[in-house]
């Protein structure tokens, strides 16, 4: 019997073992190459790429035009398939490679027909520019076609990949305006279908524009509103506690952090930059290290967006710079006023017509499907369907707004010469935080703003003011900026970041409420002769603050209660040591409670509005009226009868009901909390390559990154919701940039044979700095001209 089975199971262990060994050794073919010399007709001068153990790559070169052939050669090498999807995602281009799984969202960004403005915004390039941009697409296709093997994503989806072209590298800078802009404009949307419906008397009260947490660099002067009366607002007779929690967090401007300290508050007299940029984690990472020199120039080292022949954040020896999301006012919605059969719009100039351009989005299996996009002077038409049509108009949109100034920051000297190519620079407007060698440190808005009028951008706009309601560019000299400050630091965390006239400027969208802000400030606050280590701990801290408020709160509404489900949850409050810690239970109760009952006094808003003035207001949109946290605080505080759900008779039994909702699934048979309640099972990731789930669960874990739990929540500087984190953290000195400190998820390569795939995940996750330069030189490339 046994020799059966080892002439049956014999046979196919060795064609397992052999199939195993194939796909190793294809794999190994299709990475990047490490040693050894290539040759290219497309550098003037030999080029030497260094890696260190990390693959982390220092190039040397003697021209900036060849430091960018070595650059996009190393991009396509190790990050090709990311590059493509970026390009592809921001065109409306996916379904080409993925299928018809792609469509709708292909139709969604097709719309802003963004391939035609990245080959306009080529056609706009400075010369010295452009020479820059063939370079780089010269080396992404040397490097593509240098590889033995396509990237193994392409073996799964049976496609081959496709050139690179110079507007490809402007779709992946459009792939970031999509992540960080409300391109569509849904806020306006529903800012005025709550304006428009609820009584004025209830607008600063649910919608409140500042908050009791936001920190700003200058001052403000706020006060929050009394709670409504029941003759204004009365919830209690027509609304019922939702079917479902919508989780408002999601909402939440969670997209970065940045701070700096001037050279007095330091302990070498130089100023300090750390930045960390929360986007949504995947595999591979956002961003790819570098650093280079070319010729006698300025060394240079921080990260760059595969795809883009720069470095988006990092120093330049003289100066630092790093972005936060600024979470400003960057698009808009015209209402239009159409003609009886809606082929045509009203403009200050006469009826003009709605030009119809038919777009053909191709798919995997080499048919289209074609989408007829509505076409205004002001933009494109995305809700055709509606009853009021209103066109887009979207910062990205603008010509100007588009292009490659980012790269004169190689050039900047001071702080002063930075913030100039910062409002320069075609990129999302962002906060840019900056730090110079000579001790001094500001903040600006990188990026377009245009001069605007005196109307309320948070509404949809009339079509008689929307030829005028955007001028020409500021000058530099009308930006908003914060220069060398008395308090010597700067702090921006995606909340208002100054008031007044200032802010006017930047437009008010959906900021963060400011506690990260706030508590990045106070941690600032307490430095003297600072070091990077000293800003890098900054970045890793979890003490839940803001959430402490609320933590006694639910304990004294616990403790009102003599069921076991609340009295297991009050001793797990007894014992939780305030911080977003992955094994603690008090986390969760705490966050979960208050996102519940946020997210129900919201719903329930929404079904009064509806009700009683016909808002039309879905479920989501009514979540999303307002970050929500001063007002709910103040209910729970004040307790009015007639903000209570139908047929609830206290606050008290309202609270308990939204608490044993959320926590029903931690507890056992007996009432008792179990381990699902550890934060680390409620706001767990996987942080995931795109075409994992693809896999059979057990091949998964080859694609995906190594389960660490991860510390962190919303609300304090350790930013972990889910999927979005840290995507980078950078922490740097200029001209020291020897004792920088960086991390970053996942590895260096995209591909999973390659040994940079995972290299460095774990010091990411569990809060090890490591040096930002490159470390070492095990590797080394030439590339060489023929």
């Amino acid at each position: 019997m046994i020799k059966i089975l080892l002439r049956i199971l014999l046979p196919i262990a060795l064609v397992i073992l052999l199939a195993t060994a194939s796909l190793f050794i294809l794999g190994q073919l299709s990475t990047a190459k490490l040693t050894g010399t290539v040759n290219s007709n497309y550098i003037s001068a030999p080029v030497t790429i260094s890696r260190d153990s990390y693959g982390v790559p220092h190039i040397e070169g003697e021209s900036r035009q060849d430091i960018a052939f070595a650059m996009g050669y190393l991009h396509a090498q190790e990050r090709f398939f990311q590059m493509d999807l970026l390009r592809r995602a921001s065109a409306g281009e996916l379904s080409e490679l993925v299928g018809e799984m792609a469509i709708n969202r292909d139709k969604r960004y097709r719309s802003h027909l963004l391939r035609e403005k990245a080959r306009a915004a080529v056609a706009a390039l400075p010369s010295h520019h452009l020479r820059i941009a063939d370079a780089y697409t010269q080396g992404v296709n040397q490097g593509l076609s240098e590889l033995s093997i396509r990237p193994p994503e392409y073996w799964l989806l049976g496609q081959a990949p496709q050139p690179w072209l110079n507007e490809d590298s402007f779709l992946v800078s459009f792939s970031m305006w999509v992540q960080l802009n409300d391109e569509e404009a849904s806020f306006d949307r529903i800012r005025d279908k709550f304006y428009s419906s609820a009584p004025s008397e209830l607008h600063a009260f649910i919608a409140p524009i500042f908050s009791q947490w936001e920190a700003p660099l200058s001052d403000y002067d706020y006060q929050f509103p009394a709670t409504p009366s029941a003759e204004i607002i009365d919830l209690s007779v027509n609304t019922d506690i939702a079917e479902q929690t919508i989780n408002v967090e999601q909402f939440s401007a969670i997209g970065s952090n940045n701070w700096a300290i001037a050279g007095n508050r330091t302990s070498t007299g130089k100023a300090i930059l750390a930045n960390d940029m929360h986007l949504g984690i995947q595999v591979p990472n956002t961003w790819y290290r570098v650093s280079f020199q070319a010729g006698n120039a300025v060394p240079m080292v921080g990260v760059s967006l595969p795809g883009a022949p720069l470095i988006v954040a990092g120093s330049n020896s003289l100066v630092a710079w790093g972005f936060t999301n600024s979470y400003g006012d960057w698009s808009d919605l015209i209402k239009l006023e159409l003609n009886e059969d809606k082929s045509a719009y009203r403009t200050n100039s006469g009826w003009e017509a709605i030009e119809i351009q038919t777009e053909k989005i191709r798919l995997a299996d080499g048919t289209a499907v074609e989408q007829d996009i509505q076409l205004t002077r002001w933009g494109p038409i995305l809700n055709t369907e509606d009853e009021v049509l209103y066109a887009t108009r979207w910062l990205a949109h603008e010509s100007k707004a588009v292009n490659l100034n980012l790269l004169e920051m190689e050039h900047a000297t001071n702080v002063d010469e930075a913030k100039i190519v910062c409002n320069q620079a075609g990129i999302p407007p962002q906060n840019c935080a900056m730090a110079d060698s000579n001790g001094s440190i500001g903040w600006t808005i990188g990026g377009y703003i245009p001069q605007r009028i005196a109307i309320d951008y948070g509404l949809p706009i009339a079509w008689q003011v929307a030829d005028i309601s955007w001028g020409e560019q500021l000058e530099v000299t009308d930006y908003p900026a914060v220069i060398n400050p008395e308090s010597g630091q700067i702090w921006t965390a995606n909340a208002k970041v100054v008031s007044g006239e200032m802010l006017q400027k930047i437009g008010s969208d959906a900021y963060d409420l400011g506690a990260r802000s706030m508590q990045i400030r106070d941690n600032l606050s307490s430095l003297e002769n600072a070091d990077e280590f000293d800003l890098f701990a900054i970045a890793y801290d979890d003490r839940a603050l803001f959430y402490q408020r609320w933590a006694e709160h639910l304990a004294s509404r616990l403790a009102e209660s003599p069921e076991t489900r609340h009295q297991s949850a009050l001793e797990a409050l007894a014992k939780w040591n305030g911080r977003a810690e992955a094994s603690e239970m008090g986390m969760s109760l705490v966050a979960e409670f208050r996102t519940a009952l946020i997210s129900d006094v919201y719903q329930r808003i929404g079904q009064w509005l509806n009700s009683e003035y016909n808002a039309n207001l879905s479920e989501r949109e009514a979540a999303r009226i307002s970050r929500g946290e001063d007002t709910v605080w103040q209910l729970v505080q004040d307790q009015p009868a007639h903000f209570l759900p139908s047929g609830m008779s206290s606050w008290k039994d309202y609270e308990l009901a939204i608490f044993d909702e959320v926590s029903q699934s931690w507890l056992d048979e007996n009432g008792n909390l179990t381990e699902r309640a550890q934060w680390r099972n409620v706001n767990g990731v996987t942080i995931a390559h795109p075409l994992s789930s693809a896999l059979p669960d057990i091949l998964r874990g080859f694609l995906d990154m190594e389960d660490i739990p991860l510390n962190g929540a919303t609300n304090m500087p350790l930013v972990q919701y889910g999927s979005l984190g840290a995507s980078e953290r950078i922490v740097v000195t200029p001209s020291m940039e020897s004792q920088g400190l960086y991390n970053m998820p996942g590895g260096q390569s995209g591909n999973p044979f390659s040994p940079f795939y995972r290299i460095g995940h774990r010091a990411w996750a569990t809060g090890d700095a490591l040096p930002i330069l490159n470390s070492g030189n095990e590797y080394q490339l030439m590339i060489t001209p023929e």
